[in-house]
């Protein structure tokens, strides 16, 4: 990262924390944050406060990330700060949980939008997502720059359908006009507040990245703070506002049981026509967020293989005679088939944000192993130590929340995590 030309300024870093932060998450998650809420009021809420948790988590990586100049992101930021051990967990996570369980949850949501044009049983989604995951790997194995190309169209494309619905959506006066945060509630079905935290925090999932590109700004001490307020106040207040919209139009019973809710929506607000245009950006928007994580996922297999530390390290590491990882794209894309398998789109999201929390909750306490080291960097978390204590805090409540409320996934999380060890300890050995 230190040997990259600095040329990055406030816009740019401000287009990239909005870019990877925004995917599919905010379509099919606020029915979740809201049932699991219980209310009207506590669903907003959870949206308020899980984007104030990632901006003080943010803020604090931007530090961690300016003081430690080693590739790998978070993976290098552990090994520094802690010991390979702990590093290799993570990476080991990443490449078992959180990345082929992305994969498997976007191509979940693509066929779950796809009911919208044709009713499909739940056998014929799952067939429809690893279809889709097929098709994506081969592109991805056949050409690398076919594939960055279809992620810029992605990703102008993730935006439109946001802004249209909330722009219509805020004028619209249906028959639920006035009875959004009424006392409708639904504490039996709910799985508490922690866990409503749990699915907004996979909606503004992405912020961990946003520090990377700390060692190509021209001034990181001056523009990446204010990227990192602005853009994630930006997408905080775009994430309450179409919530808003969702139980303006809905209404709340209606809106903790929609499994579309961004075309249900649109169906009401636009009619048929404008309706499925809606629904054709959210499949734009759900493609490449699904891209952009088998590009990533597949890297960092390559990556850890590359340094002999996963199991079939010699292939992992091979590329093919069109210079692609080929079998890590095969190793993430197909994990990501048996999780469409073996879970439902919540729970696969929940054992893949929960197994990356806590990790990312180390990151932010870096910054205190960083002051008392007396490592220093152009950069300072601002209100330090304020800001990541709120962001340690926060995210310390989710993970102990969730333990309780949805103990299975979580030791699902924890289970799969703690095997990469002997795994470690083994090829250490070797």
């Amino acid at each position: 990262m230190t040997n990259l030309e600095k040329q990055l300024g406030f816009k740019e870093a401000l287009s990239i924390t909005i870019g990877v932060v925004i995917g599919e998450g905010i379509f099919f998650k606020a029915s979740s944050v809201f049932n699991n809420a219980g209310s009207p009021t506590l669903g907003i809420l959870a949206w308020i406060i899980a984007g104030i948790i990632t901006i003080c988590c943010g803020l604090s990586i931007a530090e961690v990330s300016s003081s430690i100049p080693r590739n790998g992101g978070l993976y290098g930021y552990l090994k520094e700060l802690y010991n390979e051990k702990i590093a290799y967990l993570y990476g080991w996570m990443q490449n078992i949980i959180y990345y082929p369980a992305l994969v498997a949850s976007t191509s979940i949501v693509f066929s779950r939008q796809a009911t919208y044009f044709i009713q499909l049983t739940e056998t014929e989604q799952k067939l429809l997502s690893i279809s889709l995951i097929l098709f994506l790997s081969a592109i991805h194995i056949l050409s690398t720059k076919t594939a960055g190309k279809l992620q810029i169209i992605f990703t102008a494309g993730k935006l439109i359908p946001l802004f249209v619905i909330i722009i219509i959506g805020i004028f619209y006066n249906g028959n639920n006009t006035g009875i959004i945060f009424s006392e409708y509630s639904n504490p039996s079905n709910s799985l508490g507040f922690g866990s409503a935290l749990l699915a907004c925090l996979w909606a503004y999932d992405g912020w961990i990245s946003v520090g990377n590109i700390t060692g190509e700004m021209k001034n990181p001490a001056k523009d990446l703070p204010k990227a990192i307020i602005l853009g994630l106040s930006l997408i905080m207040v775009v994430y309450v506002s179409i919530s808003f919209v969702f139980l303006k139009v809905l209404g709340f019973n209606d809106a903790i049981t929609s499994n579309k809710i961004a075309s249900d929506v649109s169906l009401i607000i636009f009619g048929k026509v404008g309706a499925t245009l809606i629904t054709i950006g959210i499949l734009v928007s759900v493609i490449g967020a699904f891209n952009g994580n088998l590009i990533s996922g597949s890297r960092i297999s390559y990556t850890m293989a590359n340094d002999k530390l996963l199991p079939f390290s010699k292939s992992l590491s091979k590329v093919s005679k069109f210079n692609t990882p080929i079998y890590s794209i095969i190793l993430t894309s197909g994990l990501g088939i048996i999780y469409v398998f073996t879970g439902t789109y919540e729970s696969i999201t929940n054992i893949c944000l929960f197994s990356a929390l806590f990790f990312f909750l180390l990151g932010v306490t870096g910054v205190f192993i960083l002051r008392k080291r007396k490592i220093t960097s152009k950069y300072k978390t601002p209100l330090y130590p304020v800001v990541p204590i709120i962001g340690i805090l926060g995210g310390s409540y989710v993970i102990i929340d969730t333990l309780f409320s949805d103990f299975r996934n979580a030791a699902i999380g924890i289970l799969i995590t703690l095997i990469g060890y002997p795994v470690y300890v083994f090829l250490k050995k070797k």
